[in-house]
């Protein structure tokens, strides 16, 4: 029945709702045992209606214990629901008795049974209170976002109210500048700042985030790239925040006929300005337009090919020699960095867990930081940490004490749980569906997750270590890309691994030449990174040096650290 599929997803409660189910089963199977035309009697017809109402009833009131969002407030506000689950229980104990089923089914109704399972959900309960606590304070803060973004709506639409009424002002006093208008409205799909507002985020890259928005006053529904913009060579403030909805780029039908129609029109269509795509003269105001739609794309989808790399680096955290303090790390393993670049540190040997803003001195410890040791609130040598934007949580692989915690982002947590244990883990990744990939340098392979399923699946590896391509030796970092392809750091096979999914075996993208110095070979890779275009990014912990990896390159490019290992910037 429906009701035993709910009950094993019910986050609270699970005695009382399982001992509902389990009287709910006893009545039906005894009912389906009786004689039809006895259940065809009129006196018990309406008990049989009544019972399928309850029987109803029942299940909208367990559903209430497995949704994800708000099982903790009903928790919250009423604990174990003693009244209620006592007023069901009741009305299948009068059924039971209705049917003349009561003496057949007495073990089932015993209010002792009852009295065990308050108890043991309201412990339940108590081992669940932080958890409560956190969720609850997480609903509260997402309650005043919500507020916060109704009153940003109302402004951003008085805002769009008040454009128009300039447009129309513009347009009534000046004939010249109203058929420009009518002209650009015609062929151009052309949406004002003002008249736009930011809905709900649908998608995270590395340089934007996209976003479902609105045209207010068409009511449609538009999609918005929101990135922020630091310049490599010049430090802007850390706020600056650019907002692109609308290049007022043609519409396809517009675009399709001046491409066809005008041998002149030279240039790729979408980085044109309005006024060349109406095959008018450019302007220094058309060039910058073109170089900025340029730039834009340049910064949304790659690194250019052929960069050229500073060879000087610049210190964003640490470089305080080895120690514990907050402007100081020892052994940092791996590097988080979110879209507002703001890093999250893997700080290994001080087995805890740092945020660092850019251009502060000193980092801020979110996890960790208790010593070492295997209670919840410390680590042993955490290898890896990565941010799972939906919860707002750092996801952790404490390897010295082979398990991976999960760790609330919001104010006054003070311990994580426990995602995956008994695993020899080193690297972390999620892919865009939040599965999530766990590197096991024991058992040379990499498995994938469903979040708080501790039972994964094997992706790469697995068939004991060695060189074969079915296999890995010692895999370190893991990278996934939108195809959920995983790339892996074979650090002992000294090469990078990629498996396509659902694959079998995987290929050799970086190295397999054997442990050297050449380009054509890797040195014990670590940390990677793979951009849209395919290119692989690996660090060698071996050669000390960044190495760029073309797709389908047979050897690599150093772009960083070509001077040997060191503490100098070009080091």
């Amino acid at each position: 029945m429906v009701i035993q599929e709910t009950v094993k997803e019910v986050k609270a409660n699970q005695k009382q709702c399982k001992r509902l189910a389990e009287r709910i089963d006893a009545i039906t199977f005894a009912l389906k045992s009786m004689d039809d035309r006895a259940l065809c009697r009129l006196e018990l017809r309406k008990s049989l209606d009544n019972y399928r109402t309850c029987i109803q009833k029942c299940l909208e009131f367990v559903t209430q214990f497995k949704d994800e969002t708000s099982w903790f407030s009903k928790v919250f506000k009423n604990q174990n629901y003693k009244e209620k689950f006592e007023e069901l229980n009741l009305q299948l104990t009068q059924y039971a008795t209705d049917f003349n089923l009561s003496i057949n089914l007495k073990h089932i109704f015993d209010p002792k049974l009852d009295e065990n399972d308050q108890k043991t959900d309201l412990d339940a309960i108590q081992c669940k209170l932080d958890e409560i606590a956190s969720l609850m304070a997480q609903r509260q803060d997402e309650q005043l976002r919500h507020v916060k973004g109704i009153e940003e709506n109302i402004s951003q639409r008085l805002n769009s109210f008040k454009h128009y009424l300039q447009q129309n002002i513009m347009k009534r006093s000046d004939s010249h500048r109203a058929k420009d208008i009518a002209e650009e409205d015609s062929a151009f799909l052309h949406i004002p700042y003002y008249d736009l507002v930011r809905e709900q985020c649908i998608g995270q890259g590395g340089f934007a985030d996209v976003y479902r928005g609105r045209w207010l006053s068409q009511d449609h529904e538009v999609a918005i790239k929101v990135i922020r913009v630091q310049h490599l060579n010049e430090t802007n403030g850390k706020d600056f925040l650019v907002k692109v909805a609308d290049f007022g780029l043609a519409k396809i039908r517009y675009e399709t006929s001046c491409q066809s129609s005008i041998s002149h029109s030279v240039g790729t269509l979408i980085w044109k300005a309005p006024e060349l795509l109406r095959i008018e003269r450019h302007t220094e105001a058309s060039d910058v337009y073109a170089l900025g739609v340029v730039l834009w794309e340049l910064g949304m989808c790659t690194i250019p090919a052929n960069a050229r790399w500073t060879q000087n680096g610049v210190t964003v955290a640490g470089g305080h020699e080895k120690g514990d303090d907050t402007n100081q790390l020892y052994r940092p393993w791996s590097i988080f960095v979110e879209s507002d670049q703001i890093l999250v540190i893997a700080d290994t040997i001080n087995n805890r867990i740092v945020q660092w803003k850019m251009g502060d001195t000193n980092g801020q410890v979110v996890a960790g930081g208790n010593g070492q040791g295997n209670r919840l609130n410390q680590f042993k040598l955490p290898s890896d940490v990565l941010i799972d934007k939906k919860t707002e949580s750092l996801i952790i692989c404490d390897k010295g004490n082979r398990r991976v915690l999960r760790w609330s982002r919001y104010s006054g947590t003070a311990q994580g749980e426990i995602l995956v244990d008994d695993i020899d883990g080193w690297g972390l990744a999620m892919d865009e569906q939040r599965y999530l990939y766990i590197s096991d340098t024991v058992k040379h392979e990499v498995k994938r997750y469903r979040i708080d399923d501790k039972n994964g699946t094997v992706v790469a590896g697995g068939h004991d270590k060695g060189d074969g391509l079915n296999q890995l030796n010692m895999p370190t970092y893991v990278f996934v890309d939108r195809q959920q392809a995983v790339y892996v750091s074979d650090s002992e096979n000294h090469r990078v691994m990629k498996w396509d999914k659902d694959a079998k075996e995987g290929v050799v993208v970086a190295g397999g030449q054997g442990e050297g110095k050449a380009f054509t070979q890797l040195s014990s890779p670590r940390g990677l990174f793979v951009d849209t275009w395919g290119t692989l990014y690996v660090a060698e912990w071996g050669n000390h040096r960044v190495m760029c990896w073309p797709k389908a390159a047979k050897q690599g490019i150093v772009i960083v650290g070509r001077n040997g290992e060191g503490k100098e910037p070009n080091q």
